[in-house]
């Protein structure tokens, strides 16, 4: 939460709490305050970017439990993705044909 001239809300540890327990509970509130602003504006679907969407992935919660290995196979995959289908394009537009012959190369 921020204050009225946009400083963080400064708010004490609970007591025995530890630093970290603090914030896993900023980083599950901020979680949820941006899932309620996504549900608010949801994105248009016919607009996101393959960049976006895989940008957002590889931020997301699930992504932050992923083992070092599995993180750079998923990144090499985003990179390949990237390349062959272009970071410019339309998620609504890729095909299951195109996929294909991008996976083929």
């Amino acid at each position: 939460m921020r204050t009225a001239s946009n400083e963080p809300e400064a708010r004490p540890l609970p007591e025995g709490a530890t630093r970290e327990q603090a914030e896993q509970v900023a980083d599950a509130a901020a979680l949820e305050r941006r899932k309620a602003i996504i549900e608010q504006h949801p994105p248009d679907r016919n607009r996101v970017r393959l960049a976006a969407l895989l940008s957002r992935y590889h931020a997301s919660a699930k992504a932050q439990k992923w083992s070092i290995s599995h993180r750079r196979e998923q990144e090499r995959l985003r990179r390949l993705w990237l390349q062959e289908l272009g970071r410019e394009a339309l998620v609504s537009s890729l095909t299951d044909e195109t996929v294909e012959n991008a996976a083929a190369k």
